[in-house]
């Protein structure tokens, strides 16, 4: 798998060491609680491109960055107003294995790069030269390690696993 050309951006760790011995960074929030508030049915979780996919979608959170990014755009406009430094991905359950259950293993790099760059464009949006915000991708065992530099996200070791047999398996 290649990178776009263009996208890759700086690595920020010497940034966020420098900031970390000034001061303390606020991380977001969980992407999964936030989305549950939105009440989404199934449409939502649909959006125009899989109106008429024959499986269930509704739960697919990683999905919502490809078939309503809005909605996880403000999400993490949300964390940002709160005073969040840095947001995390909507790819928690991006992998091939966890998208398998929906029949969606094929969609899992687009998915994974579509919510890189929604969080990248959201920390863009609101970053000021005397405060940077950060984009951190949330790297679960799969084709993650590479869309760091793809989606324009700095990387996140895994921090929950969805379940053992899918950690196996990954």
């Amino acid at each position: 798998m290649t990178a776009p050309t263009g996208t890759h951006r700086p690595d920020a760790t010497e940034e966020l060491a420098d900031l970390l011995r000034e001061r303390i960074l606020v991380l977001d929030g969980a992407m999964g609680t936030m989305i549950q508030g939105h009440r989404l049915d199934e449409a939502a979780y649909r959006g125009e491109r899989f109106a008429s996919y024959a499986g269930d979608l509704m739960g697919d959170n990683d999905l919502l960055s490809l078939s309503n990014p809005e909605v996880i755009r403000s999400i993490h406009h949300a964390y940002l107003d709160a005073g969040a430094d840095i947001i995390c991905t909507n790819t928690f359950n991006g992998t091939r294995i966890s998208q398998a259950d929906y029949g969606l293993e094929d969609l899992s790099y687009e998915m994974n790069l579509a919510a890189a760059a929604l969080a990248r464009e959201a920390a863009d949006e609101v970053a000021t030269a005397d405060r940077p915000r950060f984009a951190d991708v949330q790297q679960h065992f799969d084709q993650h390690h590479w869309l760091v530099h793809t989606g324009a996200a700095r990387r996140h070791p895994a921090e929950q696993l969805d379940d053992h047999a899918r950690r196996r398996n990954d």
